[in-house]
């Protein structure tokens, strides 16, 4: 949402992406899995379009039990978003990220998390995604919290967990102190 993007940008939230692949089950063509290698190609070849790549695909998110985008139109999303249109052509026509997708798949589903978008605030999971006003009162709050524990240390930054090496500025496990996460690419 905007008004998250304006919390990282002013260094008081840090948004963490788990890349997960939890609907291929419901696509004919593994689009959740061929999604979510895109999403980590573009987070290791262009981490400032990870952001723009990542609305993206939510906003083409396909009907279940469909075929999903062709990598054709993975590709142009992602070239459209700032990354390198071969690197990413490259990942998924080798599957290059397809271990890290099931490592992260693994171990969201082994944290009980069943569906996207999972959101956690301060490590504890948020259940009224739903509602942005309720959001923002969870994130004010926990915002609140941190500055009284800790000062007002800067938190700037998206993070994809996890990211496989390679990503200057993005790779790392994800921040625990003020930590917004979300899983996504789910698709």
């Amino acid at each position: 949402s905007p008004q998250l993007m304006q919390y990282v940008a002013d260094g008081k939230i840090k948004v963490v992406y788990h890349t997960i692949s939890i609907l291929d089950r419901m696509s004919s063509t593994d689009y959740s899995s061929r999604s979510a290698n895109a999403a980590a190609a573009v987070a290791t070849s262009a981490p400032d379009s990870f952001q723009v790549f990542h609305a993206a695909l939510f906003l083409r998110q396909p009907p279940e039990n469909g075929d999903g985008l062709p990598d054709s139109e993975l590709i142009d999303l992602a070239a459209s978003s700032g990354a390198p249109r071969d690197a990413i052509k490259d990942a998924l026509a080798s599957k290059k990220y397809a271990d890290w997708v099931t490592q992260m798949t693994k171990e969201f589903e082994a944290k009980g998390f069943r569906g996207t978008p999972t959101i956690l605030v301060n490590g504890v999971q948020f259940k009224e995604y739903t509602d942005p006003a309720a959001l923002k009162t969870a994130i004010d709050k926990a915002i609140s919290v941190r500055r009284d524990r800790a000062g007002s240390a800067d938190h700037r930054g998206r993070r994809l967990r996890g990211t496989p090496s390679g990503a200057p500025g993005v790779a790392g496990r994800g921040a625990r102190s003020l930590a917004f996460g979300r899983a996504a690419a789910g698709h």
